[in-house]
């Protein structure tokens, strides 16, 4: 790879993985990869540094920190996540701050090349150190606060779920640098270098967009698929064709707030998992289950005619078993099973949900513990 191809090739690619779901903090992030990918090139292009450039992309990264920072950081306050990952969270912002002072203050037509790499690898080491652990750990915990969780339990549970797995892609990133530092005029020696970099660099990304699917499409709590998945699963499905059977089941645990309130999450989430697990009992193997929040669990059947999809509603009603915790505590769950086959009638994904939750709300309403068919 020639130097010049840097003009043409972002270092990091802007997608979904970067995204956390929270529109202000994603918008602020696609600056930084966008900052960070212009002064990448603006340092490396054909050998020479594009000064007029960085002096832009300075001010521009100091605006970025005066402005994501404190937004970060009133939201955290706003949310009432726990200090633990507050004080960690701006101690990061700190420690960026204090690493980039020198930069921010600089003289652009004098600095060193060495501190133009410097500054690159930080920015880049940054992308991958905090967007896509501490920012998106923040995201999970203001999530699990909004669905009841406390803020410690919500800090509780996202570490135990999802420990940080980035250090090797950060030591290739560096080693990558290193050789950009070491670089001399002989081109020829620095472009296989570099390539062998590249190659040891992509393979680390594509396996941390692995890991990073793999956790964006599956619900921590029960390793089913989630929400986000089944309705891009459900998406693909539509136009419905006539030959294709497709149904959907909503299940939906009865007097799971009792549960909570009066035994605590801990053992709501150990209930949810038990009914997860009866449903992967259940179900075909060739059936997809997912979670969709709280007590709501989805089951998507391919190729079911409708005696096989009640007779299936009616074996998850009825087999439900019996929980029971490590603390001896006991409770029969019951469940509200609503169903709604597709059509041509049906153009997208959320109205065959909603008639699925009308079939469900009905049972519900009629007191729980059955299942029926959204007419």
């Amino acid at each position: 790879m020639h130097n010049n191809q840097l003009e043409h090739e972002d270092i990091f690619k802007w997608d979904e993985q970067f995204i956390i779901n929270i529109d202000v903090i994603d918008n602020q992030h696609k600056n930084l990869v966008d900052l960070t990918n212009q002064l990448v090139c603006a340092i490396f292009s054909d050998n020479i540094i594009d000064r007029e450039s960085i002096k832009t992309l300075q001010h521009s990264l100091k605006d970025y920190t005066l402005s994501h920072f404190k937004d970060e950081e009133d939201l955290m306050l706003k949310e009432g996540i726990d200090v633990r990952h507050y004080e960690n969270h701006v101690n990061a912002h700190q420690d960026f701050i204090a690493v980039l002072s020198q930069f921010f203050n600089a003289d652009i037509n004098n600095i060193k090349q060495q501190s133009l790499y410097q500054v690159a690898e930080f920015l880049i080491t940054w992308l991958i150190e905090h967007i896509l652990t501490v920012d998106i750990q923040m995201s999970r915990q203001i999530s699990l606060i909004t669905s009841g969780h406390s803020a410690k339990e919500s800090f509780d549970i996202d570490a135990k779920y999802y420990p940080n797995n980035y250090n090797p892609l950060l030591v290739t990133l560096k080693r990558f640098f290193s050789v950009i530092y070491s670089r001399n005029n002989e081109l020829t020696e620095l472009n296989n270098k570099l390539e062998l970099r590249v190659k040891q660099r992509t393979a680390k990304l594509e396996r941390l967009n692995k890991n990073l699917e793999t956790w964006s499409n599956n619900d921590y709590l029960t390793n089913l698929y989630n929400r986000r998945f089944a309705m891009s699963y459900l998406q693909t499905k539509f136009p419905i064709q006539p030959e294709n059977l497709l149904a959907i089941i909503i299940i939906d645990m009865d007097k799971f707030k009792q549960v909570n309130d009066q035994f605590g999450h801990a053992i709501g989430d150990d209930l949810i998992k038990h009914i997860s697990a009866h449903l992967c009992k259940t179900v075909h193997p060739d059936d997809i289950i997912c979670r969709l929040g709280g007590d709501e669990f989805l089951i998507i059947c391919c190729n079911k005619d409708k005696q096989q999809v009640h007779k299936l509603a009616q074996n998850l009603q009825t087999q439900c078993p019996t929980f029971k915790s490590e603390k001896n505590i006991y409770w029969q769950p019951s469940l509200s099973i609503g169903i709604a086959f597709a059509d041509e009638e049906y153009t997208n994904p959320d109205t065959l949900l909603h008639d699925a939750d009308c079939a469900m709300y009905k049972i519900k309403r009629q007191g729980g513990n059955g299942y029926g068919e959204q007419n």
